[in-house]
């Protein structure tokens, strides 16, 4: 049985732990959940910085509904009693952190041989009044209303959550080739990207997903294995 089946939420605490916390034994990877990563559908990892210790942790979601929010991020455990040893990256991810995300996403994608394995970016157009509609779902999560089958919104509550408390990427001086150019003008919000654009896409918004805002379009964008065709 696939193990992302039975997860709501993969959390990864132990995949690679930085100076700021004590050193914990590391995951035991013949269990690892990101091996059973199934084409055509979303690969949702981030980095998270806890907001408490500064502890850099990978997370694994396997629907957009259990995207946690970055600012909202504490770990597990009593993180605020463990000594910090170190706050050279109190603000930021650590570079070593990060390296060691690209690599295993990769050595993931890797193992996918019959059939290989494509990257691509898919996009979720955002509607240029998002504003207005961010500032009914904040009446609603305030006024505590559920939404229901009457409700009309074009923007689903978990986009909207992510829309009210994370930062847009925005994409400027891009190169022509930049996915960005692709990914807007494609008919289907789908394009496929290179490994040194995944690289570029990961080391910019620290995930494999992410808001952005390009030219005059807005959307969250999100990476997808796909099968690759057999070359005849």
């Amino acid at each position: 049985m696939n193990f992302i089946e039975n997860q709501k939420s993969l959390q990864f605490s132990h995949f690679y732990q930085n100076d700021n916390v004590f050193k914990l034994n590391p995951l035991d990877w013949s269990d690892d959940p990101l091996s059973n990563i199934d084409f055509g559908k979303p690969l949702l990892f981030k980095i998270y910085k806890c907001s408490v210790c500064s502890k850099d942790t990978l997370s694994l979601f396997d629907v957009f509904d259990n995207i946690k929010i970055s600012s909202k991020h504490t770990c597990y455990f009593n993180c605020n009693l463990l000594p910090r040893k170190n706050e050279t990256n109190k603000n930021s991810i650590d570079p070593k952190v990060k390296v060691f995300s690209i690599n295993k996403i990769f050595s993931i994608i890797d193992k996918k041989i019959e059939p290989k394995a494509k990257l691509c970016l898919k996009s979720i157009k955002i509607p240029r009044d998002f504003h207005e509609q961010l500032k009914i779902g904040q009446r609603q999560f305030n006024d505590k209303e559920k939404d229901n089958e009457n409700n009309n919104r074009n923007i689903p509550s978990w986009l909207l959550n992510v829309l009210l408390h994370e930062e847009f990427f925005a994409l400027e001086n891009t190169d022509v080739n930049n996915w960005a150019y692709r990914l807007t003008g494609s008919n289907d919000n789908s394009t496929e990207i290179t490994r040194e654009e995944l690289v570029q896409f990961i080391n910019l918004s620290n995930s494999t997903f992410g808001l952005f805002k390009f030219q005059n379009h807005y959307f969250f964008t999100y990476l997808q294995l796909e099968k690759k065709s057999e070359e005849i």
